[in-house]
């Protein structure tokens, strides 16, 4: 073993001695001149130097550190020249060396592994020409041991020990000599015992218990006079084995045993307790122990399980019931964490109680204790009917093998028989379809769309796409669809169009049981479920140019009663027509001038809204394309009347645009954009690098400065910030757009970086009451399927105080899983406490909408970055930020000037 900061303990050492011994000479060789031809010639020098009549009794002291080794019996020092297992400086070596500076006492101090017998051999061989009170040599290890540094001070312990033996003065009265004037005196070798049983000790302490024993030899004396000039070493840190000791020296064994019993007992007790958050959490300690706790430190489990999931008082309660209420809200209740009762967890048992029906089966079906029986036979004689029916469908979304059969959610859906013979909904009743709220119309659209999936028979496949037509038809008001039902409508219609294709006979109406209102309050629904779900001639217009044809048909229609209101019914399906692959070049350019996107002429207007959402899905016309770039770069003897802020809108759109561009084009942007971002934070264009990282690799400095804005308005922010007065979510508008950036960016597989993923899952977990976090969670999903069980093990476990961190990466996961989420390999001898974190998924799945705001629902239909991973290959290399010239090619001026005057002219 190499001592490798010999040089500094040797230097301070010998710093002491000279000032302890009152040496009057000091020579210092060290790292590559420590070499036995360099050593000769030293200490020939110190022959030749000294004065003959004043130095005729010259005491040498010689201090030599470093790395020793030994082999069949031999021990040597190793000096800069020395071979692996090759023998080096033996002791005779050594005295052979000395005696050229002809020396009339010797003092030699090693400090090196096998030192003891290299101390050894150069004794013996100096007691031959020296006398025997003139030899004194001191090993620091014996001949069979190895010599240890300290891990901290970075020295030999037995220089440290040494060290400290001669500059510590209560040594020097312990070891007395005749005292002077100027201080105590003693010899060198009566601190030796100090020395021996320091290093010792530290050898025990920092070196696993291993043994170090020096040695002495010789009888020789070196006097020593204590004095405070001499510079101490540093004092080394006490270890926790130290620190025990010393304890148990304190207090004794008794009170040590009863602190451990106390400290044992302490971690296996729990209270419950409810959160600042108001969540319920699993504290350690005993309950009394949970005012002592402080509120901000996480040192438990939070389950998924909030105040909202606890019974409602109720004013039947008796005195013992409402005690138990209020001991929970204390942090009262607790026991034996190991402890189970009635084959459940002791936490369990406790809060069960507590708990509303509904959690309570959430929590059964969880930990697999219910198979939904008696909800999917629907033979209860007091139920409800809504409640179970979402409960159902929870539970299909996390474990399909254990939910209900698909026929269920036909069956147990919504009541709209009595609407197939109706023909005016003014003059009818809904039977309180109207009334329902707009989670209930989400989740009765998700379990038709799953029934419309899994059902083989195809007329039942035919009624759960009738149910849903009636259902989002019959709320309209004065004709117009709801826009919140119609948007959930457009989801179930995405489902629909990825299940089996529903066969339609030739010459045949597609839902004959609808003719009462497929020519008047349905016939919207009833033609787009059409297509979706069968094919265009189904519909009855021939492919996706005519179902345009259709829509911007009624749109007119409809323009003198609702304007432009129109486009909120009229957009959404045209760009789930887009997405489908059904829309084209020419019909994209037929969309642009109908809903007005770009209006050219003295002034530009571009949408910001619709426009991006079209522009990721189809390729812009060439008539639109080259005046968007020429407003774009603002390209010199462009008689286009765009300003600044047109510019950036219009770089907006031709980003959305980056997989259709040329690479030079592509190239043009990346510039333009980090020109803008070095004049201003980059966190604040979070939105227009999020399209560009669908197509693009994002340089580095732009995902660093994105993840350090994002994660440095985590750390300051509230977490689960709600506003006040309205109690909804708060949300930054540059924040969720430097998200969105980081989701994209995966998702394009154009760049990602654990912070990203790590990063996302907190603000996801932050903004969970957000309904915008879909594509994050579909970020995440992507960056987790390159991990393996094992690390999601550890990253679960690490979250076991956020119960939201730990849904948030669930919910990802639950984008990749086709049989439900508790069939994940991460729940396999997982705690309960996650098991119950697919209920918070599920319930999460089918989010509340608390605002009438749903402008990033919108967003959820024209996610960036969507289109197949083939696709996402092509592009991923398509641009790097080069400093390409603004000269590229775009399309000429006339081309764009023309469609100028086709839209002033209409």
């Amino acid at each position: 073993m190499r001592l490798q900061f010999a040089v500094e303990g040797a230097l301070g050492l010998g710093s002491a001695l000279v000032k302890l011994a009152s040496c009057d000479r000091r020579i210092d060789v060290t790292d590559e001149a420590l070499t036995r031809h360099n050593l000769a010639q030293v200490f020939a020098d110190i022959a030749t130097t000294r004065d003959s009549e004043q130095d005729q009794a010259l005491n040498l002291c010689l201090i030599l550190s470093g790395h020793g080794d030994e082999a069949n019996g031999q021990s040597w020092f190793c000096t800069y020249q020395a071979r692996p297992g090759a023998v080096d400086l033996t002791g005779a070596d050594l005295a052979g060396l000395i005696r050229l500076a002809g020396a009339r006492r010797v003092t030699a101090i090693l400090d090196f592994c096998h030192a003891g017998g290299v101390a050894a051999d150069l004794h013996r061989a100096l007691e031959i020409d020296l006398d025997a009170g003139a030899v004194l040599v001191m090993a620091g290890a014996a001949a069979a041991e190895l010599a240890y540094e300290h891990p901290a001070l970075g020295r030999g312990l037995f220089t440290i020990a040494l060290h400290e033996a001669v500059t510590e003065r209560g040594f020097y009265t312990l070891a007395a000599a005749p005292s002077v004037a100027r201080g105590p005196r003693t010899d060198l070798a009566s601190l030796f015992v100090f020395a021996r049983e320091r290093t010792e000790q530290l050898a025990y302490l920092y070196a696993g218990g291993r043994r170090q024993t020096p040695e002495i030899y010789g009888a020789g004396r070196v006097g020593l006079t204590w004095t405070a000039d001499a510079i101490a070493p540093p004092k080394a840190p006490e270890p926790r084995r130290a620190f025990v000791s010393r304890l148990r020296r304190v207090v004794g064994w008794s009170a040590i045993l009863a602190l451990l019993t106390g400290g044992l007992l302490f971690l296996l007790q729990y209270h419950l307790t409810i959160g600042p958050e108001g969540w319920v959490e699993m504290r350690a300690g005993p309950p009394w122990m949970a005012s002592l706790v402080p509120q901000g430190i996480n040192v438990g489990v939070q389950f998924p399980l909030a105040v909202t999931d606890l019974a409602t008082p109720s004013p039947r309660w008796d005195e013992r019931r409402i005690a138990q209420r209020a001991n929970l809200l204390a942090g009262q209740i607790g026991g034996l964490a190991t402890h189970t009762i009635e084959g459940r967890e002791n936490w369990e048992f406790k809060l069960w109680p507590e708990l509303s029906p509904e959690a309570q089966r959430r929590v059964d079906f969880a930990l697999g204790r219910d198979g939904l029986s008696s909800i999917c036979a629907a033979n209860e004689p007091r139920r409800d009917r809504a409640r179970d029916y979402q409960f159902a469908v929870e539970s299909a979304l996390v474990d399909r093998k254990r939910a209900c059969a698909p026929a269920f959610f036909l069956e147990q859906g919504p009541e709209v028989e009595a609407l197939y013979t109706v023909t005016n909904p003014a003059s009818q009743l809904d039977f309180g379809l109207s009334e329902l709220s707009d989670q209930a119309i989400r989740m009765y659209l998700v379990g038709l769309a799953l029934a419309y999936r899994e059902l083989t028979d195809a007329d039942l496949r035919r009624r759960a796409l009738e149910a849903a037509i009636l259902l989002v038809s019959i709320r309209a008001e004065k004709g117009v669809v709801r826009e919140a039902d119609w948007l959930a409508y457009m989801r179930f219609l995405e489902d629909v169009g990825r299940g089996p294709r529903l066969d339609v006979a030739a010459d045949t109406a597609t839902f004959p049981r609808l003719n009462a209102c497929s020519r008047s309050w349905c016939a919207l629904a009833e033609k787009l479920a059409a297509f979706f779900a069968a094919v265009a001639d189904a519909a009855g217009v021939g492919n996706g140019a005519g179902m345009l044809t259709w829509l911007i048909a009624r749109v007119t229609d409809r323009r003198n009663a609702e304007g432009d209101g129109a486009h909120s019914w009229a957009l959404p399906p045209l760009l789930l027509l887009a997405r489908h692959g059904d829309l084209g070049e020419a019909e994209f350019d037929w969309i642009i001038r109908f809903f007005r996107f770009i209006v050219p002429g003295e002034q530009i207007w571009i949408d910001p809204i619709w426009l991006p959402r079209f522009a990721r899905v189809l390729k812009f016309p060439s008539s639109w394309r080259g005046g968007l770039g020429r407003c774009a770069f603002q390209i010199a003897g462009s008689r286009v009347a765009c300003s600044n802020l047109d510019a950036d809108l219009a770089a907006n759109i031709l980003s959305a645009q980056g997989r259709f561009l040329e690479p030079s084009e592509q190239s043009m942007l990346l510039k333009r954009l980090d020109e803008r971002m070095r004049q201003d934070r980059i966190a604040l264009y979070g939105s227009q690098i999020r399209d560009v990282g669908c197509w693009s690799k994002v340089p580095d400095h732009w995902l660093k400065a994105l993840e350090s804005g994002l994660d440095y308005q985590l750390r300051i922010t509230p977490a689960r910030a709600t506003d006040p007065l309205t109690g909804a979510s708060v949300i930054e508008v540059t924040d969720i757009a430097a998200a969105q950036a980081l989701a994209a960016s995966i998702l394009g597989g154009a760049g990602e970086t654990a912070r990203s993923a790590a990063v996302l899952t907190r603000y996801a977990a932050n903004h969970w009451s957000y309904e915008g976090l879909q594509p994050l969670l579909r970020a995440l999903a992507t960056a987790l399927a390159a991990q393996d069980v094992v690390t999601l093990d550890r990253l679960l476990a690490s979250q076991q105080s956020d119960a939201l961190v730990r849904s948030a990466v669930l919910e990802a996961l639950t984008l990749r899983s086709t049989e439900g989420l508790l069939h994940a390999p991460v729940f396999s001898g997982a705690p309960s406490y996650l098991r119950l974190d697919a209920v918070l998924v599920a319930k999460h799945l089918l989010p509340n909408t608390r605002s009438s705001s749903t402008s990033y629902v919108k967003d959820q239909h024209a996610e960036a970055c969507w289109w197949p991973t083939a696709v996402r290959a092509q592009v991923r290399a398509g641009a790097k930020l080069t400093n390409a010239s603004k000269d590229v090619r775009l399309q000429s001026e006339r081309e764009w000037h023309g469609a100028s005057r086709w839209q002033n002219q209409r």
